[in-house]
């Protein structure tokens, strides 16, 4: 961490040295939201009420067919950065 220069307050800034795409070995904020989605969304298509299917294949890729419910999606998310379930 680093503090900005300038006049008043000094504001941290944070300086990563990971590239993008790349994977630490510890759960980061972004782990767990791309797997709460694809759970979410797996949890979905297996209830089939909306013709929904996911295929994921690839760590940054899926492929979406029919309607998603967001407000189930949108809660699944939350609660996994709250610690939920």
């Amino acid at each position: 961490m680093s503090y900005g220069r300038g006049t008043g307050l000094s504001v941290p800034t944070f300086v990563s040295h990971k590239r993008h795409g790349e994977r630490t070995g510890s759960m980061n904020i972004e782990d767990q939201v791309r797997e709460a989605i694809i759970a979410e969304l797996k949890r979905q298509s297996d209830a089939g009420q909306q013709g929904l299917r996911v295929k994921s294949g690839d760590a940054e890729m899926i492929t979406i067919e029919g309607r998603v419910n967001l407000d189930e999606l949108t809660m699944a998310v939350v609660g996994s950065l709250a610690g939920g379930p």
